[in-house]
């Protein structure tokens, strides 16, 4: 956290040789508008997964390699107008998994893959009705 109360998001990387940890910060600063980011992946590849929020607490998704250029984006959702995107993990081909914010307040996982966003609600989950009770 910064003096602002302001997330920095970081990768920490052990060397087994030495046993001591180096991290690698993903500053906010990276993204136009960001106030605070949060690294929530890393893979095999070193790409890096995550968000970064805004001054008006609105994230967005984002994902690169470490120490190298980051992708921000917005997911795209079959015609589902997104307030915010979260991405949680990254794997090594390409996919990835999050939660997005609609433009009701509902949140709603996803999975992208194959260059499509795809929604994913999971049985069960506040998002889904269960006994007639549907979540908030």
């Amino acid at each position: 956290m910064d003096n602002n109360g302001n997330e920095h998001g970081f990768v920490a990387q052990l060397d087994e040789s030495t046993m001591k940890f180096s991290f690698t910060e993903v500053p906010p600063s990276l993204f136009k508008g960001a106030v605070a980011t949060q690294v929530s992946n890393i893979n095999d590849e070193h790409d890096v997964c995550g968000f970064w929020t805004d001054a008006n607490k609105v994230s967005h998704g984002f994902v690169g390699r470490l120490g190298g250029h980051y992708y921000s984006f917005e997911a795209e959702i079959e015609g589902m107008k997104v307030a915010s995107t979260q991405v949680f993990g990254c794997n090594n081909n390409g996919g990835l998994v999050g939660q997005v914010t609609d433009s009701a307040g509902a949140l709603h996982g996803f999975v992208y893959r194959e260059g499509r966003f795809h929604p994913f609600d999971a049985p069960g989950s506040s998002q889904v009705t269960v006994l007639n009770v549907q979540g908030r």
